[in-house]
C-alpha cells in the first residue's frame, strides 16, 4: 500500500482502515502528527495494565487520557468524545450526542479513587452509552476492528479518543496555573490512533494528532511521553491513589565524596542572601531582583500548596508549554521545587 509522509511522520493509507477516507485528517487540515513505535517493554506494561483491570486497550488509554489531563492541567472533570462508528450505516446514524457519531464521556476524578476504579467507571459508562444511543457494543467492535470482540489485533489504524472542543489555551500564572479560557474561532481536537503490523500484537504505534491548533510537534511529543510515562507509573504501582501516584520521583543524586548535591532550593536561597539586591532575571522588561523574585515565588508556592497541584502537573506544563523567553518560567521553577520540599 502507499505511504504518505505528513510532518516527518509516515502513515498508512490502506483501504481497508476505519475511516472513510483514505487520507488522514492531518493532511487535509492545519495538524501537528506525533507517532512513534512503541518499545517491547512499553507493549508489555500496556497489556499487563489490560489484564490487571480487565479491560481492551482503548479503555485503557481513555481512563490514561482523563488522568493526565487532571495531573497536567488540573482538569479533574472533562468529557472526551469516542468515536461510536467510522462508517456511513443506519446504526451510525442513530448514535446521538454533544458530537456528531460520538460518544460523550463525562467525568470526575476523584483523587482517593484508585485507577482501576477509575477504568470501571469508564466501562460502565461507555456500556450504558451503546444501550442508550441502541447502538449494540458488538457493532461498535466489529467497527473499530476487523475481529470485533473488544480485540485490538488486526486493527489498522484505530482512532482511539477525539476531543472536539472550542477552547483557547492562554497561560495565566500563578491563578489555575495552566487555564483554558473558551474561543469558538479556534476549536482543538486531540486524536490518538493505535496501528498494529500484520496483527501481531508485538508491534504497536502510538499517534497523536492536534487538529487546527497551536500545539507543535515538541508538545505534542511532551503529551505522549506523558502518557506513556503514566503507564509506566501505574505498572510499577498499582494501588496507589491517583492522588498519591509518584509518576517522576525525586532524583537522589550524590557527589563523588558521598555528600548529597545542594538542592536547587538551597541555592536559590544563598543568591537571595548573598545577592539580595541584584536583578534576578528580566521579563517581559520587567526587572525583578533575587530578593523579589524570592516573595513572588513563596506566594505561588503558597497557591501551588492551597491547590494540592502535584509534581506531575508542574511537570506538564512547563513540558508542554515551553515558553518563547525562557526567563519567565524560572520563577515557577523556584516555586514548585520551594513546594515540593516542603
Amino acid at each position: 500500500m502507499p505511504l504518505i509522509v505528513a510532518g516527518g511522520v509516515t502513515i498508512s493509507t490502506n483501504t481497508r482502515d476505519c475511516f472513510s477516507q483514505t487520507v488522514p485528517p492531518s493532511l487535509l487540515l492545519r495538524a501537528s502528527v506525533v507517532s512513534t513505535w512503541l518499545e517491547p517493554a512499553i507493549i508489555n506494561r500496556l497489556y499487563r495494565l489490560c489484564n490487571r483491570y480487565g479491560c481492551t486497550l482503548n479503555t485503557l488509554f481513555i481512563a490514561l487520557f482523563a488522568l493526565y489531563r487532571a495531573r497536567v492541567w488540573g482538569e479533574e472533570k472533562g468529557v472526551i468524545g469516542v468515536p461510536l462508528a467510522n462508517r456511513h450505516t443506519r446504526e451510525a446514524r442513530r448514535c446521538f450526542g454533544m458530537f456528531t457519531n460520538q460518544l460523550p464521556l463525562a467525568y470526575r476524578l476523584v483523587r482517593t479513587e484508585r485507577f482501576c476504579e477509575l477504568v470501571a467507571f469508564f466501562q460502565r459508562e461507555l456500556k450504558r452509552g451503546f444501550k442508550h444511543s441502541k447502538y449494540p457494543i458488538t457493532l461498535f467492535n466489529q467497527d473499530l476492528a476487523e475481529q470485533g470482540g473488544g480485540k485490538l489485533r488486526g486493527v489498522r489504524l484505530l482512532p482511539l479518543i477525539i476531543i472536539t472542543l472550542p477552547m483557547n489555551a492562554t497561560l495565566q500564572v500563578p491563578r489555575n496555573a495552566w487555564r483554558v479560557t473558551t474561543a469558538a474561532s479556534s476549536p482543538i481536537s486531540y486524536r490518538l490512533f493505535w496501528q498494529t503490523v500484520n496483527n501481531h500484537k508485538e508491534s504497536l504505534r502510538l499517534s497523536l494528532e492536534a487538529l487546527r491548533s497551536a500545539f507543535t510537534p515538541h508538545q505534542l511529543t511532551a503529551m505522549k511521553n506523558g502518557l506513556l510515562d503514566l503507564v509506566t507509573a501505574l505498572d510499577r504501582q498499582p494501588d496507589a491513589r491517583l492522588g498519591d501516584l509518584e509518576v517522576y520521583p525525586a532524583p537522589h543524586v550524590a557527589l563523588a565524596c558521598g555528600s548529597l548535591k545542594p538542592s536547587f532550593t538551597s541555592r536559590f536561597a544563598a543568591q537571595v542572601v548573598e545577592h539580595g539586591d541584584r536583578t534576578a532575571l528580566i521579563d517581559n522588561e520587567q526587572s525583578l531582583t533575587y530578593r523579589q523574585l524570592d516573595d513572588a515565588v513563596e506566594r505561588v508556592a503558597r497557591y501551588l500548596r492551597q491547590q494540592g497541584i502535584g509534581r506531575g502537573q508542574v511537570v506538564g506544563i512547563i513540558a508542554e508549554h515551553s515558553a518563547q523567553n525562557g526567563d519567565g518560567y524560572l520563577w515557577y521553577f523556584c516555586a514548585a521545587a520551594r513546594h515540593f520540599c516542603r
